[in-house]
């Protein structure tokens, strides 16, 4: 008879842990929004220069001008067509 990878003491371990990990959470603290901490808030929630980094490619408007600045440049041009709605909605 094969042997059971999870014995039962440590299952029960496992699931007292995981039953104080959900308790702990829901009775954590609620977070507080005050002129106290508004900044720290603003700074999380507010998208930084890495979140803002695709701002910074010269985007195209037209395929065409894509298509003429990669013959210039001698290089590939990608485009990436899909069909149904832009937030996988369909």
């Amino acid at each position: 008879m094969a042997k059971p990878i999870i014995g039962f003491a440590r299952y029960a371990a496992a699931s007292s842990l995981l039953a104080a990990l959900a308790l702990s959470t829901a009775f954590a603290q609620k977070p507080v929004l005050d002129e106290t901490s508004l900044p720290e808030w603003r700074a999380h929630i507010l998208p930084s220069g890495d979140d803002l980094a695709w701002q910074a490619i010269p985007w195209l408007t037209t395929f065409a001008e894509g298509i003429q600045r990669a013959n210039e440049a001698d290089r590939p041009l990608l485009l990436w067509v899909m069909n149904g709605h832009p937030f996988g909605c369909t």
